[in-house]
């Protein structure tokens, strides 16, 4: 047999619940705003930063693809340089420790 929940105090009724929820709800969406602004403020250096580098680098990247294109040998003897000087650095950081 079934307990009749209206008749003990101690169950909220199914509208208490969904108010519970809607309020949790609401809550929850308040607080992801202000968290939102937050990060928001909080990034806003890198932004403007990034912003102002951009273009130069959108132009510096155009200029690799194009010297790329017209070279492409080149591409495989940078790529081996980059790798073996980023090895240098590392173990070079490793030696100081």
């Amino acid at each position: 047999m079934m307990k009749n929940r209206d008749a003990n105090p101690s169950f909220p009724t199914r509208q208490e619940r969904k108010e519970a929820l809607l309020t949790l709800l609401e809550q929850q969406r308040i607080d992801l705003l202000v968290e939102s602004e937050r990060f928001l403020r909080a990034g806003q250096s890198l932004d403007n930063g990034f912003n102002r580098l951009k273009t130069p680098l959108y132009m510096v990247g155009g200029v690799v693809l194009w010297r790329s294109l017209r070279h492409p040998h080149r591409i495989l003897y940078n790529a081996k340089r980059l790798l073996t000087g980023y090895v240098v650095v590392r173990k070079f950081r490793q030696y100081l420790k």
